[in-house]
């Protein structure tokens, strides 16, 4: 369990997904470091396969006829997946230049000092690019 909770980075999250399931369905919710094996993220707007019943996804996939997880032996307790937004606040100090709002898309690319440098390099040369036009 704890490489699983490593693997993801944030404990909370893992805890609260298991805590909302049977202990016995546990092996299977989060599995290869991901929900039921296929998504990272665990809060997330979309991805209906991770929240809605069996039921409401046999009549809404199989109209279209695609494949729902509802027949996967492991998908016996949705939902597994949450649009509920984890809130937290940072206090803005004057010495701060900037705030980087993402999603777990750019967290799975870059490291939190490379996304700093990124928006460090982006600013700096916007602030040349519009020298360089008062000067023209």
């Amino acid at each position: 369990m704890l490489c699983l909770i490593d693997l993801l980075g944030n404990p909370g999250e893992v805890q609260r997904v298991y805590k909302q399931h049977p202990s016995d369905e546990a092996p299977s919710v989060i599995r290869n470091g991901r929900l039921l094996g296929s998504l990272t993220p665990l809060r997330a707007f979309g991805d209906m396969r991770f929240k809605w019943d069996k039921k409401i996804q046999n009549q809404v996939f199989g109209s279209m006829g695609k494949t729902s997880f509802a027949g996967l032996k492991e998908y016996s307790t949705p939902p597994y997946l949450t649009a509920e937004p984890e809130v937290a606040t940072y206090q803005l100090r004057s010495s701060d230049k900037f705030l980087i709002l993402a999603t777990d898309g750019l967290w799975d690319a870059m490291s939190n000092e490379d996304a700093v440098f990124f928006v460090h390099e982006h600013e700096v040369n916007k602030k040349r690019a519009l020298a360089k036009q008062k000067v023209q």
